[in-house]
């Protein structure tokens, strides 16, 4: 019997935000499908993986086709047959949070993921989407390729409006981010003082191409107006350099458009903190201690996840 689950997001690429939803996917479908094998998309750079049980195999199936040294053709051929030897041992494919389908730049990846959705479908995998988000597509392929997504999944699940809105009529719906519904992470009050700690983060994309200078002059103009209100500003750096563009790449240009005021700027590399964040939510759903009263209804979305999954009865759906 097959008792593997492919968890498909971001991961091993360095970011923080995607580090705490491969943990929040593993801590929440843990308990769905108690002994499952979880098998990780993911980058191939450095995660502390040690909190999240030896049920976990990364598998750096990423830097298959990341490997320049090797003819295109050779890595896609080798990447498929690698999806293809892994879903062998799967009963799922689950596309875990974050902004998974979008056409940035080129089609290859929407491309990448309706051929491995085929893959799946052919080896008899199921596939869910748990809390995607979804780009605005522009183009008719785009879209095309997104809606035959959808259409082989047995539930897709999107974090906000925005990607409910891309998806067209379906079974596509809508719930919540995996890791902002956590009841672990909620706002924490904060004590009423004049000068404030703004924490400012980037999305390095948005900061380059012809669009990047106006956007650096409006983050240079709102620091300096901070600054002039007696505020501190703290950099926060979500994405490090490596797979992609880290955030302090943008840092550094803000620095050097600030001049002299630029030290009043503090960082706090948050990258480096999801570890010690990943055990903590994986230790309070293995505690079982959240009362049923304290959970908001984006975590009872989460709820509702594990109820149709289990109704499924999806680990006597394999032989």
């Amino acid at each position: 019997m097959r008792t593997g689950l492919l968890l498909y997001g971001y991961f091993g690429a360095g970011n923080l935000g995607d580090d705490l939803l491969l943990a929040t996917a593993v801590g929440e479908l843990r308990p769905v499908l108690p002994g499952a094998a979880f098998y990780v998309r993911d980058h191939g750079e450095s995660i502390d993986s040690t909190g999240l049980g030896a049920s976990v195999t990364l598998t750096g199936i990423e830097r298959i086709l990341a490997d320049g040294s090797k003819p295109r053709l050779f890595r896609l051929l080798r990447y498929l047959v690698a999806y293809a030897s892994l879903f062998r041992r799967c009963q799922w494919l689950v596309f875990t949070g974050g902004t998974l389908f979008h056409e940035r730049g080129t089609m290859t990846s929407l491309t990448l993921q309706w051929i491995i959705c085929m893959l799946a479908r052919i080896q008899r995998v199921r596939i869910a989407a748990l809390g995607v988000g979804v780009a605005e597509l522009q183009s008719f392929v785009g879209r095309w390729l997104l809606y035959r997504i959808i259409g082989m999944t047995e539930l897709f699940l999107v974090r906000d409006e925005a990607a409910l809105r891309q998806c067209g009529i379906g079974k596509a719906r809508l719930t919540d981010d995996l890791v902002f519904a956590k009841p672990d992470l909620q706002p924490v009050p904060r004590h009423r003082k004049d000068s404030l700690a703004v924490g400012l983060a980037v999305y390095p994309p948005a900061c380059g191409g012809a669009s990047g200078a106006k956007v650096r002059a409006a983050l240079v103009e709102a620091i300096r107006h901070w600054h002039s209100q007696g505020h501190s500003v703290v950099f926060l750096v979500c994405q490090r350099a490596g797979a992609v563009v880290g955030d302090d790449a943008v840092l550094q240009q803000l620095t050097a458009a600030l001049g002299g005021s630029a030290g009043a700027i503090d960082t706090r590399i948050l990258s480096a903190d999801a570890a010690t964040l990943s055990r903590r939510l994986l230790q309070r759903d293995a505690a079982g201690n959240a009362d049923a009263d304290d959970i908001d209804p984006p975590v009872c979305e989460v709820e509702k996840m594990r109820v149709e999954l289990r109704a499924d009865d999806v680990l006597d759906h394999h032989d």
